[in-house]
């Protein structure tokens, strides 16, 4: 599962840079589920030119009956046909720039957090949205872990790289191409607060 990121200064400001209308709206720190943070779609005409890539603030995790937690993380090998999430996967799909992500890994009755990261470059974590609420809501896709993962989770997000955004956007082809290739490896560190205490959704599953 994908339970929590981390957005950089470094990331904010290139953000900013291409998409103004993000200015003085972003923050730097640990995203987790619930919260808002940004994502990149294919603008429809609203707010927007159509065809556009653009960016806004949505939350993480949608809200659906009757889970009582919100459902934050998509199976790559089911998101076209479970229901929960087909049409959006058809049709409004995302990518979210992260510095880097977090995930546990269960030693015995302690659970020690690891950062993963590529360093200097951004990582674009798959996704898809939905209108919900007052900003609208993503999830993001996992697939099975890589080579570098794998000590730690068995799941992993599924990646791009920045000049797949728009295939990823606009291709269904290019879309199913990036779900069932495995990402690229990645570099695992133990994260400065690796023994903190768990929240529920930082759980491993």
């Amino acid at each position: 599962m994908c339970g929590r990121f981390h957005v950089g200064e470094e990331l904010i400001r290139g953000l900013e840079k291409n998409f103004p209308n993000l200015s003085g709206k972003l923050a730097a720190g640990d995203v987790y589920p619930s919260r808002e943070a940004a994502i990149l779609f294919l603008a429809d005409g609203e707010g927007g030119a159509a065809g556009k890539v653009s960016a806004r603030l949505m939350g993480w995790g949608y809200e659906m009956a009757p889970h009582t937690r919100l459902l934050i993380n998509a199976r790559a090998e089911t998101i076209d046909s479970r229901p929960a999430f087909r049409e959006d996967y058809a049709l409004r799909r995302c990518a979210i720039p992260a510095s880097g992500f977090y995930e546990w890994k269960r030693t015995g009755r302690e659970s020690v957090k690891y950062e993963f990261t590529d360093p200097g470059k951004i990582l674009f974590l798959a996704g898809i949205f939905r209108p919900e609420g007052d900003s609208g809501r993503f999830v993001v896709i996992t697939t099975a872990a890589n080579r570098s993962m794998i000590p730690v989770h068995d799941r992993m997000p599924v990646l791009m790289e920045a000049e797949e955004i728009g295939g990823w956007l606009q291709e269904p082809e290019i879309s199913r191409a990036i779900l069932g290739r495995q990402p690229r490896e990645l570099k695992a560190e133990l994260a400065e607060d690796a023994w903190e205490q768990l929240s529920l959704f930082d759980m491993p599953k």
